[in-house]
């Protein structure tokens, strides 16, 4: 029964380090995908001289918008009154 009270206290210090470790793995990762993009975005210009490259063009655009679209309640940000 100790033993069981002690894992629930120690299990959101666990589920930090768990987070923290996994940010640290992920943060290479997303400045490798980030030069490919810059790599892709300089490079969409030279297909803007058909219609079709013009609409590859918007499309990579509009696909790289980030739309945030919350998580629930807690994620709404508070109305400012005048």
């Amino acid at each position: 029964m100790i033993n069981d009270y002690a894992e629930v206290i120690a299990a959101p210090q666990s589920a930090i380090a768990n987070r923290k470790s996994q940010t640290a793995v992920l943060r290479p990762l997303f400045r490798e995908v980030s030069q490919h993009l810059t790599k892709m975005d300089r490079s969409i210009p030279r297909f803007r001289v058909t219609s079709e490259g013009d609409a590859l063009g918007n499309a990579s655009k509009e696909a790289r918008i980030i739309r945030d679209l919350g998580r629930g309640p807690e994620a709404t940000p508070p109305v400012e009154e005048p």
